[in-house]
């Protein structure tokens, strides 16, 4: 489980170097699939050790990034 909560982590700050160094916008399909697989993994380790508010804050994160996926073109 630590192992997917690291991999969570990579992608969240990878998903926002790519923003801040402007490499990639918040619209951006690399962005989005970044924060969508990083805040799933996250999810479920939060899930895993029962901290509620990661819990909802990552499940919140990961429909946003979702929709940006799925519904922005």
């Amino acid at each position: 489980v630590n192992g997917l909560g690291i991999l969570g982590l990579v992608l969240l700050l990878g998903g926002f170097y790519l923003e801040e160094t402007g490499k990639a916008g918040r619209k951006h399909i690399y962005y989005n699939v970044l924060n969508t697989i990083g805040s799933g993994a996250l999810v479920i380790y939060a899930w895993y050790f029962k901290t509620w508010i990661f819990v909802i804050l990552n499940t919140v994160w990961f429909f946003i990034a979702l929709y940006y996926i799925c519904c922005e073109k």
